[in-house]
């Protein structure tokens, strides 16, 4: 089994946001533009339409991110959900398909996939513990050695 979404979300993508723009989405991994475009052409009956009017949260970096999140009328989101538009949803849905499909067919054919940068390759670590006193660094690291020792036991390569 090979996990798609790391693979896929590490390569360049197509940016059609003016510079002004960019910086009022920045950093919308939940339901700023991108994710409210999609689901406006998805579930279009899914999204309040007062995202129209959804001041812009945008994070610098992850600290930052974290300190929006914490804040008592913190909406739930980051980014700008206003600049969303069901035709921007589609036109990503399309693209997204399309690379999900080829990279898909690709690996199938037998290309190798570990040649491929994945998303927390390019994601910078925490700068400090998250999740039990452990960076996500170090708690992947673990997963990945519990997946291998079980693997083993199983007699997998």
């Amino acid at each position: 089994m090979v996990h798609l979404a790391p693979l896929i979300f590490a390569q360049p993508r197509q940016n059609v946001l003016s510079e002004e723009e960019q910086r009022e989405d920045a950093a919308s991994t939940h339901a700023g533009m991108s994710e409210t475009s999609t689901i406006l052409f998805l579930r279009p009956d899914l999204v309040s339409p007062a995202y129209k009017n959804a001041p812009p949260r945008p994070a610098r970096d992850q600290t930052h991110r974290v300190e929006i999140a914490k804040a008592d009328d913190w909406p739930g989101y980051w980014g700008s959900p206003r600049l969303a538009t069901a035709a921007a949803g589609a036109a990503r849905w399309k693209i997204g398909s399309s690379r999900w499909i080829d990279l898909a067919l690709k690996i199938l054919d037998g290309f190798d996939y570990r040649q491929i940068r994945r998303f927390g390759d390019e994601m910078p670590p925490p700068a400090g513990p998250t999740v039990d006193g452990k960076t996500f660094t170090q708690e992947n690291q673990k997963i990945e050695r519990k997946q291998q020792e079980w693997l083993q036991w199983k007699g997998v390569d």
